[in-house]
């Protein structure tokens, strides 16, 4: 886990002096993920769309790896959820819905929880695009604790961690900010530089 971090400066801050973001950061930024459970920092946990500057989405859960690293999971702990393409006859991702729906029936998750159960594209801690089985995100909420234990025993691969999202991976204005409408509508690209 990637918890020993500087103190003095916001997780996930741009890494240049300029305070801006590049494209390729991200590869910078994984390095400091996963990051356990309970060693979320609390700025990391406010995301409020009137916000100057909201964080990186986060998602809480496991590391599925690849499609083919997820399908071999899903071969020896649910073969079930594997449906086929009736084109041509080979998995398809809808499997991993159909994992998550199991899961759902299984551990009892309904209502407005069943949204917060998903499978997630993340970035591992080298920047690869991996898929992530996730029970919340930092930016919507996640499951009450005695969901998440229910899943964490099923699932079978340890305590669930905070990934980084594989879009919204930078700090950036929120969207209800005069400078988040503005970059929503096209008008100019920006992401904030941010306070230390």
């Amino acid at each position: 886990m990637a918890e020993n971090y500087p103190q003095s400066r916001k997780l996930f801050s741009a890494p240049h002096k300029s305070g801006y973001y590049f494209s390729e950061d991200y590869k910078i930024l994984c390095k400091s993920t996963p990051i356990s459970k309970g060693a979320l920092p609390s700025y990391l946990k406010t995301c409020n769309p009137r916000d100057i500057s909201m964080p990186p989405k986060l998602w809480l859960g496991w590391n599925m790896g690849s499609e083919a690293d997820f399908f071999k999971y899903l071969d020896a702990h649910s073969p079930n959820s594997i449906c086929y393409d009736d084109d041509d006859g080979q998995r398809c991702p809808a499997s991993f819905c159909n994992f998550s729906r199991s899961l759902r029936k299984r551990c009892g998750i309904s209502g407005a929880n069943e949204a917060l159960l998903e499978v997630a594209a993340v970035r591992n801690e080298h920047g690869e695009p991996t898929l992530a089985l996730t029970v919340g995100c930092n930016q919507f909420g996640c499951l009450p604790d005695d969901c998440i234990t229910k899943v964490t025993e099923y699932v079978q691969k340890g305590e669930a961690s905070w990934w980084l999202d594989i879009r919204s991976w930078h700090w950036q204005p929120g969207p209800d900010t005069d400078l988040g409408r503005r970059v929503q509508e096209g008008e100019f690209a920006v992401i904030v530089p941010q306070a230390h």
